[in-house]
């Protein structure tokens, strides 16, 4: 069985370090993803059920016009 040996503080302040490093490059990237991807593809979503539901009402209403006068 091989025992391996304490890392040195050298090597554990480097572990450290990479791993704080890591770390803010991951909450970096996830910043990025969430303003230059979600957040856009969230207004442009809104941006299409508002224009939908514009649509909707514009047919609902022209529908029950024809109707009413059709009488």
């Amino acid at each position: 069985m091989v025992r391996h040996a304490r890392p040195t503080f050298v090597e554990h302040t480097v572990a450290g370090m990479v791993r704080t490093v890591l770390g803010v490059v991951g909450a970096l990237l996830a910043l990025y993803l969430v303003f230059a991807i979600v957040i856009p593809a969230l207004f442009g979503l809104l941006k299409f059920v508002l224009v939908l539901g514009v649509v909707a009402l514009i047919v609902v209403a022209a529908v029950t016009i024809v109707s009413k006068s059709s009488k």
